[in-house]
């Protein structure tokens, strides 16, 4: 009876990849969250807990991402994803120490899971590491080389150590395998700043914020982004009526 009650279907795995992509519209959150919740009282199964953390994640409510990773992983305490997602949870909210402990273990005891690697790498990069930061994300991609995310660090860490090259060409596989996701836009964004080619980060800008319309840091970045280039971007009238909506005032 308990096996059959925490078992998950094809269907319910899809639902809840489906719930995810819903997001980041916010006026779903609350939707989302309270179909997911009814959804584990009757099948309390890891995936919709971290399909739950996930989300909560994605809207930046922390205590309550770290509570649901903590269920998950009272339930299946080897989850990778769980464990990845609670370092990550450990990174936002400032505690960067723990994190950074969290995700090097999570390197060294599962040499062969891609993501720990980049988020490893990701963290140490904005801590201000280089070496350490180039071999976990060539390790990386190793492991999987259509990872967007560490095409574009890997970029960054070249163009900081002024191998422009390797930069570009990190780029344009980067860009080959993009991803729909805040972050990577946000990196694209960075690197093309760094790069002198400002008028290319403002789309990625406008992408990032599409994908993470809460997060004010961003928006203002793209503000600022738009003022210093707009004498060299098309803001035609499309543009125009969506910033309008992102700020109205």
């Amino acid at each position: 009876m308990i096996e059959t009650r925490l078992m998950i279907t094809e269907k319910q795995k899809a639902e809840s990849e489906k719930l995810l992509d819903m997001l980041p519209a916010s006026k779903n959150y609350r939707k989302v969250r309270s179909h997911l919740k009814k959804i584990l009282i009757d099948n309390p199964h890891p995936l919709l807990y971290l399909t739950l953390a996930k989300l909560e994640f994605q809207r930046k409510e922390w205590d309550r991402a770290k509570e649901t990773v903590e269920e998950l992983l009272k339930r299946d305490r080897d989850d990778l994803e769980g464990q990845l997602l609670y370092a990550q949870i450990l990174e936002a909210t400032g505690q960067i120490e723990h994190a950074l402990t969290r995700y090097k273990a999570l390197v060294n005891e599962q040499s062969e899971y891609a993501p720990a690697y980049r988020e490893y790498a990701r963290c140490l990069l904005e801590q201000g590491g280089v070496e350490e930061v180039e071999h976990g994300l060539i390790r990386c991609l190793e492991l999987n080389p259509r990872d967007a995310l560490s095409h574009i660090l890997l970029a960054e860490v070249y163009a900081l150590s002024s191998r422009m090259g390797q930069a570009a060409l990190h780029l344009e596989l980067a860009l080959t395998y993009m991803e729909k996701d805040a972050r990577f836009h946000r990196q694209c964004a960075r690197l093309l700043m760094r790069m002198g080619r400002g008028s290319e980060a403002v789309e990625h800008l406008r992408l990032a914020v599409m994908e993470d319309p809460h997060d004010k840091r961003l928006r203002t970045q793209f503000r600022q982004a738009i003022k210093q280039y707009e004498e060299r971007i098309a803001v035609g009238p499309m543009l125009r009526i969506w910033l309008r909506r992102v700020w109205p005032s």
